[in-house]
């Protein structure tokens, strides 16, 4: 009976420890079903990719020799982890949009949503869910899912200016129904069903690193080199053959001057914000980030070596045709009394100043960008 009382008990302390050390080395999210990788606007090169399970950097050579890393946190999302429960005297902001949310080009700390906690004083807690390369569509869905489920007390919907086009964004047809992990599962029981469903199984302390693009573009072929010669500075080709520069800038001008010009559609984008947000007393806010070529000719002579064929002199994305956006979205905010920052002349203000907010070739902005409009942000939430 003893012997069968000390082989019970050394099985028992056996799998307290497996248990112990699992949860240490492996953790989990709250939320089973949440994750970056499911909020995508249409298939590219960043899109379907599980991000959570790595640190993920990137870099323009061209513009600086630095390589900005973003630490992401269990959904895939380059913030800390996120809690259900709100923490006790705070307040909850989510921040909704693309690259310029998430911050690419600056630390992780030099983010808007991180400039706006550090204003507040860390009143609020914020949430950071911008994603790299996604548009409207995307957005009404992160905001369909996020909302229900952490609550947060003002939701910022921060569109770029290269998120708006001639197509009416798809209302959400569903709303996620979060699926939690049991904190009673053994979590050996969980890791064996991320393995089944091809999930990624994170550890805790992992140290590899992988480019946002490198990954996913092939190497140049010497046919495709010669194809891109007309178009782009032979130094700059070299960098995006050498995956230190992102490809789909060569061109990129020529799509701008296409989509600013074009009168977008909103369709029920802006009304639907608010029912969702007045669905669950949220605050919603509309922001506009301007492009770099909107409020100011600075950038154009880098526009130059990437749109050889396409540029002219003569080009000038400041007057009003490129203008059409803000006003359009303003129009439709006023129209359904929902708040609305524009940050164009508070960008344009401090370019005409030769206070150059933006890197010279990638179209992201520096940390001192980030944090203006951070900064500005806080000043007109306060001023609500």
């Amino acid at each position: 009976m003893n012997k069968f009382i000390k082989i019970t008990g050394y099985i028992v302390f056996l799998f307290i420890l497996q248990e112990i050390l699992f949860r240490i080395c492996f953790p989990v999210p709250e939320i089973k079903n949440l994750d970056r990788s499911n909020y995508s606007d249409e298939p590219n090169f960043f899109s379907n990719e599980y991000l959570r399970d790595k640190k993920w950097y990137w870099q323009s050579e061209p513009d600086t020799n630095t390589v900005f890393i973003h630490y992401m946190n269990r959904y895939g999302f380059r913030d800390r982890e996120w809690k259900v429960t709100k923490p006790m005297n705070k307040k909850r902001a989510l921040f909704i949009g693309d690259s310029f949310v998430e911050g690419i080009m600056a630390n992780q700390y030099e983010s808007i949503p991180e400039v706006f906690r550090q204003q507040s004083l860390n009143t609020f807690e914020t949430m950071n869910a911008g994603a790299l390369g996604r548009g409207m569509n995307t957005y009404l869905q992160t905001a369909s899912d996020l909302i229900p489920i952490y609550k947060p007390d003002v939701a910022f919907l921060c569109i770029y200016a290269n998120d708006l086009s001639n197509k009416k964004p798809y209302i959400p047809e569903y709303f996620l129904v979060p699926e939690f992990y049991s904190w009673y599962t053994p979590r050996l029981f969980v890791l064996l069903d991320q393995a089944v469903n091809n999930t990624p199984i994170l550890f805790r302390w992992h140290n590899n690193k992988q480019s946002f693009f490198a990954k996913n573009e092939e190497k140049l072929t010497i046919e495709e080199f010669e194809s891109l010669l007309p178009h782009v500075k032979p130094s700059l080709l070299e960098a995006i053959k050498d995956q230190t520069f992102v490809s789909y800038r060569v061109d990129a001008l020529k799509k701008e001057v296409y989509y600013l010009k074009t009168k977008p559609e909103l369709g029920d984008a802006i009304p639907y914000f608010k029912f969702i947000c007045e669905q669950h007393n949220v605050t919603p806010v509309v922001v506009y980030i301007p492009s770099k070529n909107q409020v100011s000719k600075h950038y154009l002579k880098y526009e130059k070596l990437l749109n050889l064929q396409f540029y002219k002199d003569s080009l000038d994305l400041t007057n009003n045709r490129f203008q059409i956006h803000q006003y359009a979205l303003k129009k439709e905010c006023d129209n359904y009394d929902v708040p609305f920052f524009d940050f164009t002349e508070t960008v344009r203000h401090e370019e005409q100043n030769n206070n150059h907010l933006y890197w010279n070739y990638d179209e992201h902005m520096k940390a001192k960008g980030y944090k203006l409009l951070g900064e500005t942000l806080w000043g007109k939430w306060k001023s609500l």
